[in-house]
């Protein structure tokens, strides 16, 4: 009896194994690369580009938004570009003047989206939805009506923020650019 005790353990293990399997490949699958919208907006267009994984976008934002873009966008000449990635987030600062400390930062960040609105709405920041920009989206407001950020979702957990610093350019500029990074991000 004891020698056949190995047999039916192993014999158990393939079972579970076998309906671990069966159950896992019957399950139906989403392709969180491909999830592009959330929410329903009036002009998003269907990305060609994966959200998520090695060939999206968000592995080198300073090469993949080039400064000429952000300068010919918002009418400034760029100084200088600098990485500024961190653990959760990559991103490239567009500098208009180091010394003035004026820029623009294109961020891609891997949090929560649901989270960062409910952060926003604790500061007492309002968001909306901007339907002249061809992807999910919310543009956050201060309580007097200044831009804070706009966010383009990528994904629940993926989204690229879009920010200046006072002095460097305005909102129309910076909606235009976020328009032109959705190109990007989406591959259309």
């Amino acid at each position: 009896m004891k020698r056949f005790l190995p047999y039916g353990l192993v014999a158990a293990a393939v079972i579970v194994v076998g309906v671990g399997y069966t159950l896992h490949s019957n399950t139906p699958k989403t392709n969180p690369s491909s999830t592009t919208q959330t929410e329903n907006t009036t002009n998003v267009t269907k990305a060609k580009r994966p959200m998520m994984g090695q060939d999206s976008f968000g592995l080198s934002v300073c090469n993949e938004v080039p400064k000429s873009l952000v300068e010919r966008v918002i009418g400034k000449t760029i100084e200088a570009t600098e990485d500024n990635s961190i653990d959760a987030s990559t991103g490239c600062t567009y500098f208009v003047s180091k010394a003035k400390d004026q820029a623009v930062l294109v961020q891609v960040s891997f949090l929560s989206v649901d989270t960062q609105k409910k952060g926003l709405a604790e500061r007492g920041i309002t968001i909306a939805v901007n339907n002249d920009i061809p992807m999910e989206n919310f543009i956050s407001r201060t309580a007097n009506g200044v831009m804070d950020s706009i966010f383009l979702v990528m994904t629940p957990n993926k989204f690229t923020s879009l920010d200046s610093t006072p002095g460097t350019t305005d909102d129309t500029h910076m909606i235009e650019l976020a328009k032109e990074v959705t190109k990007i991000i989406t591959g259309n």
